[in-house]
């Protein structure tokens, strides 16, 4: 029908081109009318075909039910059950959690940030951060604010950014180190050439921070961002931030379970010194640490 009403607001343009030719009213009438016809031809065309409708901005929130290689199971709040692949861009994993103090040993690294004067912080840390450093960000190319969370040392905050001009210069220190000794009150680091002694309140509290799968467990609380994809019904995921749900300690962490094929290999070079009675070929040599995920891949609706 839109086609047609093009067609007939054409000839009625003729016709009074026709018998206005000489008119400036013509010239008028013919833009007008020309312009009616564009749009009704444009209205008139079907939309274009073969579009795949775009992906969704999606969050799922939930609880770790799994991960084994380069795929992750998340039960969601709602009691739906995602199955996503892991991001392998630096950064884009994330796993915070608490650690008991009595589990504190020599090596481990720290990170605190306080106001201080004199060299001395002004008064005991309340809280602490155990921490695993980024290896991609101690680089020469890495960034100075990058450097200074990760590499040991003690760094004014105030030159780590630009101060306004005029403003009074940020007087907090942040210093990073590792453990050289532990007291109940105190925490004597090494941050690179120089050493420093802070203490710590009796109800110091103590955070850990990685970024790394290495030491999620199943039920950790589970914050995922990423894309998903109507077509396809499939979910991306672009970050995952775990937060575990008990305190490290001196305990291992799990560690995700070799892939079928790594494993059964593993168990045929031990088996070679050993008897077939012994050792089956096909058996794993230790149980699955984490629930084996199945194939159904489950995506949450936006």
């Amino acid at each position: 029908m839109k086609a047609n009403s093009a067609i007939a607001i054409s000839c009625r343009a003729v016709r009074f081109v026709t018998h206005n030719l000489l008119t400036k009213r013509a010239v008028i009438g013919l833009v007008f009318l020309g312009s009616l016809c564009l749009c009704s031809f444009v209205v008139a065309q079907p939309p274009a075909a073969g579009k795949n409708p775009p992906a969704n901005r999606v969050e799922v929130d939930g609880m770790l039910r799994g991960w084994q290689g380069n795929m992750m199971q998340v039960v969601s709040k709602d009691g739906k059950l995602v199955s996503f692949q892991i991001p392998d861009r630096p950064g884009s994993v994330r796993f915070k959690g608490k650690y008991k103090f009595e589990s504190l040993t020599l090596g481990l690294m720290v990170r605190v940030e306080a106001p201080a004067a004199g060299g001395q912080f002004l008064e005991p840390f309340k809280s602490i951060e155990v921490f695993v450093p980024d290896q991609s960000k101690m680089t020469a190319r890495s960034s100075f604010n990058d450097q200074s969370l990760n590499v040991p040392g003690i760094y004014p905050v105030s030159m780590l950014s630009k101060q306004i001009p005029g403003a009074s210069p940020n007087p907090n220190v942040r210093v990073v180190g590792s453990i050289v000794n532990v007291s109940p009150n105190k925490l004597a680091l090494q941050c690179g050439a120089k050493s420093m002694t802070i203490d710590l309140t009796d109800t110091v509290v103590v955070n850990f921070a990685a970024n790394s799968l290495q030491f999620a467990k199943q039920g950790d609380h589970i914050k995922t961002t990423g894309y998903y994809y109507p077509a396809t019904g499939q979910f991306s995921a672009a970050s995952i931030e775990v937060n575990g749900a008990k305190p490290l300690g001196n305990d291992l962490p799990p560690q995700a379970t070799l892939p079928s094929e790594a494993m059964k290999l593993r168990v045929k070079e031990k088996s070679k010194s050993k008897s077939k009675k012994e050792t089956p070929a096909d058996a794993p040599e230790t149980p699955e640490t984490m629930p084996a995920l199945s194939p159904d891949v489950s995506a949450p609706k936006p």
